[in-house]
């Protein structure tokens, strides 16, 4: 199971993971923050840790992986009867009454059409206007409809 996470909450994790870092446990008093990137590798200086927006930006790719590929689940087919209605995942819009989690998963399909490598076969499952399987861009966006 993936999870979306809004950006407050990432914040609020980091702040904590921070103070944790320099003060541990217990109410210690903030002090100055210090310009220390918790995410480098430790060859680098760093702790290691993963980078959480990194993190949460793949978790989202990762459900429009999920979508583009048909991955045999029940969100898979609920986003197809429900959202999408049997349509493209690519030519969804972005409306105002997208839930904010949808509305992430819709704003990232450009990073997640970028890393495809499609297989073509037959044809039978790809689309040759809406889908973007020459090399990451839509065939209708560069030569019109």
């Amino acid at each position: 199971m993936i999870f979306i996470l809004p950006v407050f909450v990432l914040k609020k994790c980091v702040s904590i993971l921070r103070i944790f870092l320099w003060f541990g446990v217990g109410d210690a008093k903030r002090a100055d923050t210090v310009a220390w990137e918790l995410c480098h590798p430790k060859e680098e200086g760093g702790l290691g840790i993963k980078n959480m927006r990194a993190w949460n930006k793949a978790a989202i790719m990762q459900l429009g992986w999920e979508i583009v590929t048909r991955k045999e689940s029940m969100w898979v087919r609920w986003c197809y009867q429900v959202l999408l209605k049997d349509k493209s995942f690519w030519a969804a819009k972005v409306t105002s009454i997208c839930s904010w989690s949808w509305r992430r998963v819709l704003l990232l399909r450009d990073s997640v059409a970028t890393r495809l490598v499609y297989s073509i076969g037959d044809g039978g499952s790809t689309s040759l206007w809406l889908d973007p399987w020459f090399n990451g861009v839509f065939i209708i966006s560069r030569y019109g409809n």
